[in-house]
């Protein structure tokens, strides 16, 4: 590239920069002047000043306390009056309850009494069922390793025919060898 090619791109470039810092500069001016009508506006056809709206906001104030100490007051009176009440329907509450828990608690006890009875015959129905299963399966294992080492000297046997046979068969595979390379 030439140098003046270089110097023809930082000249757009320069310009759109210098158009972008007028916008910028003319939006900041536009933002300054709004702020301003917001801050001491006094038209009342327009918006609102913060003047305007706080003065309106300490005259809601008073209002919303002098309301709130009249129901304050009044909630007082009608509060102390359902307590009274409240106390009442509590203690009538609680006698009835306390009533029917003795009630439901000797009815429970005695529901426990008959549960541990049925619990303590199944308990010992369960313990003679579980003796005789585990007498019948420790026959069912002397029955089955008794039949584990008459297999095991069954399959010994085997083995040791196999392996006599195996030898007899490597003595005259030697013989038949060793009058082969004799007839050589």
């Amino acid at each position: 590239m030439s140098i003046s090619t270089d110097l023809d791109n930082i000249l757009v470039s320069a310009t759109a920069f210098n158009a972008r810092h007028h916008q910028s500069i003319a939006d900041n001016v536009s933002n300054r002047n709004l702020i301003e009508f917001v801050q001491s506006n006094t038209d009342p056809a327009a918006i609102d000043s913060l003047t305007e709206i706080l003065t309106k906001a300490q005259t809601d104030q008073t209002d919303i306390l002098n309301i709130t100490t009249a129901l304050e007051a009044k909630h007082d009176t009608e509060l102390a009056a359902l307590q009274t009440a409240l106390q009442t329907a509590i203690n009538a509450a609680e006698t009835k309850h306390n009533n029917e828990l003795a009630a439901e608690v000797a009815a429970r006890q005695a529901a426990l009494v008959a549960l541990e009875a049925k619990h303590d015959l199944e308990k010992s129905e369960l313990d003679s069922a579980i003796a005789a299963g585990i007498a019948d399966a420790e026959a069912a294992i002397i029955a089955e390793q008794t039949a584990r080492a008459a297999k095991d000297v069954e399959i010994e046997a085997a083995h040791a025919a196999d392996k006599a046979e195996t030898n007899a068969n490597l003595v005259k595979v030697g013989n038949i060898l060793t009058e082969a390379f004799k007839a050589q």
